[in-house]
């Protein structure tokens, strides 16, 4: 039987907030991005990151950048996450 997985759409900086504290719990992601040119002159515009049973839905067009101002968001725990070689 295949399991349920729930989509969280992420489109304010609460919401942001409350996914980077649950995302910093796991051991596991999958991370993806969709956007215009991806790279360093192109254009994020929706990053997905997913757990065994979530998967987080950040609306960058939405949020504006809001997200990424210094000081609204704790992002250095997801960053960990994301590098650390032992996950």
């Amino acid at each position: 039987m295949a399991s349920q997985i729930t989509a969280v759409l992420v489109d304010s900086v609460e919401k942001v907030q409350t996914a980077v504290d649950d995302l910093r719990c796991f051991e596991m992601l999958s991370v993806d991005c969709e956007g215009v040119d991806l790279g360093k002159d192109g254009e994020l515009c929706l990053l997905q990151i997913a757990t065994n049973g979530k998967v987080y839905l950040f609306d960058i067009v939405e949020l504006e950048g809001k997200a990424f101002e210094t000081g609204k968001i704790n992002w250095h725990h997801m960053n960990m996450s994301l590098i650390n070689p032992s996950i």
